[in-house]
């Protein structure tokens, strides 16, 4: 978070969306009335311009997992993470700048030290878009190597790098709606593969676009929101993956 939040902890209702939107004066402004952060689609609820300039984008570093009231998830995982020897030579596979890992992370590991190594040169501006395969499959190899963690053998989580849209829909009226894309989910297999949480992968272009890419992240939230009305709980979060360079080249994390 940044000190330009309007509340010390992430609102969890409507109601509480709505308190802050009034203290922060946005309820009834649309993005249309920001031209420099207005994303593609033509969008006039609240929630959008509310969730884009409520919850700013921060670093890694800067992310307070109280915030969320995820102190307890996140020191579970790191547990079951610390445990697990697979992850540990991964990690130690990074630190040794070696592109081999073992097991499940050898693959994840091979695509991350691609994009690593055709960045060791001056980045050319389409770059931006030749990376992106790369750091997205990366992204879902990871992510379903860690789901294989879990101490339920018969886990629901899956995770599938396709790209599937996602539409809000707001009143009957033509063109009261918009598409956002996913760059992949983790769905519940126990639940028609319903979406748990989607993923999106940017790079360079954040860095660039960055007001572009925060209003594309903050349509698909909503839209999955939209999708999925009440599932899988109240608490909703976006899985979102940056390639951060050594030198400082690409943006932060959302």
């Amino acid at each position: 978070m940044t000190e330009t939040s309007l509340f010390e902890k992430c609102p969890s209702t409507l109601e509480e969306w709505t308190e802050a939107a009034v203290k922060g004066g946005f309820l009834a402004v649309s993005p249309k009335d920001y031209t420099d952060h207005k994303h593609g689609s033509e969008i006039n609820q609240p929630q959008f311009i509310i969730l884009r300039t409520l919850v700013q984008c921060s670093g890694p570093d800067a992310f307070d997992p109280a915030l969320f009231d995820l102190e307890n998830d996140i020191e579970k995982a790191r547990r079951l993470l610390q445990d697990w020897d697979m992850f540990k030579h991964y990690i130690d596979a990074i630190k040794a700048n070696s592109r081999k890992a073992d097991g499940d992370f050898s693959a994840a590991r091979y695509n991350q030290v691609q994009v690593l190594e055709a960045h060791k040169g001056l980045v050319q501006p389409r770059d931006e878009e030749l990376e992106k395969p790369p750091v997205r499959y990366s992204a879902i190899i990871l992510l379903i190597c860690i789901c294989g963690i879990s101490p339920n053998e018969d886990s629901s989580r899956w995770c599938t790098p396709s790209r599937i849209d996602l539409v809000a829909k707001f009143g009957s009226g033509k063109g009261s709606g918009f598409i956002a894309g996913t760059d992949g989910q983790m769905q519940d297999k126990s639940h028609s593969l319903w979406i748990k949480a989607p993923i999106k992968s940017t790079s360079n272009e954040r860095h660039v676009y960055g007001p572009a890419i925060y209003m594309q992240e903050a349509a698909l939230l909503i839209a999955w929101m939209k999708e999925y009305p009440g599932y899988p709980d109240p608490k909703r979060y976006v899985v979102l993956f940056c390639l951060i360079m050594p030198q400082g080249r690409v943006g932060s994390k959302c």
